[in-house]
């Protein structure tokens, strides 16, 4: 059954989180890559089921996401329409000011305040397309990174051994994963979505690698610390 998930202004046709169940054989490949498994296998499945429904689901809604032309079109107008409300307000003819001052039970300093903020987003538009126009080819899909920490997390949960990452073999670079935990998780993609690559998901467990590398070093304190 789906499960519609209301977002924040009560409407986006991609927010339903899909039905997902491993088939038989692919529970087997996946728990074959596993160097070991402690506690339940049931717990474990569901875990990883649970990761592959918010995947799909992540992964849909970046893909629904608007073009980086609609965007910069968006973004156009919305400078446009903002600089030019700031300019009506500030020449506004004093009869008319007051009238809305009194129908609308406005502050002395509400109008000027909301010509600055149009302003300020006027121009944060125009910065936002600048950069707009710089980014060329396809925009990366981020789901797989935001999946990654959970999966790292159950398999040291259920394995007991470190999330390693490792793309050689010996020194020559593959871009693939040559770890235990690698091949686990190309199990797992294999599994859920066929068209993550291999240097996709290299890439992404650099990423956990580095941040948790990155946390340790900061609650390491130093030996020359008094």
């Amino acid at each position: 059954m789906l499960r519609r998930i209301l977002p924040r202004g009560g409407y986006d046709p991609v927010q339903v989180v899909q039905p997902f169940r491993f088939t038989a054989a692919h529970r087997q490949q996946i728990l074959d890559a596993l160097p070991c498994l402690c506690g339940e296998e049931s717990e474990f499945i569901a875990g990883l089921e649970h990761c592959a429904r918010t995947f799909l689901w992540l992964r849909n809604q970046y893909r629904a996401r608007s073009t980086q032309a609609e965007q910069n079109a968006a973004l156009t107008e919305i400078g446009h329409l903002a600089g030019e409300l700031a300019t009506q307000l500030r020449s506004l003819d004093i009869e008319v000011e007051w009238a809305l001052w009194q129908s609308a039970d406005l502050s002395d300093d509400y109008l000027p305040d909301l010509s600055d903020r149009l302003e300020i987003v006027a121009d944060g538009a125009a910065r936002t397309l600048e950069l707009g126009k710089k980014r060329t080819g396809p925009r990366r899909n981020p789901a797989i990174d935001r999946i990654m920490p959970d999966l790292k997390h159950l398999y040291e949960q259920y394995t007991g051994k470190p999330f390693l990452h490792n793309p050689k073999q010996k020194t020559r670079y593959l871009g693939q994963p040559q770890s235990a935990a690698g091949r686990f998780v190309v199990r797992f993609f294999q599994a859920v979505d066929p068209s993550i690559t291999q240097t996709a998901i290299c890439t992404a467990m650099a990423r956990v690698v580095r941040a948790r590398r990155s946390a340790q070093s900061r609650t390491v304190p130093s030996r020359y610390t008094a």
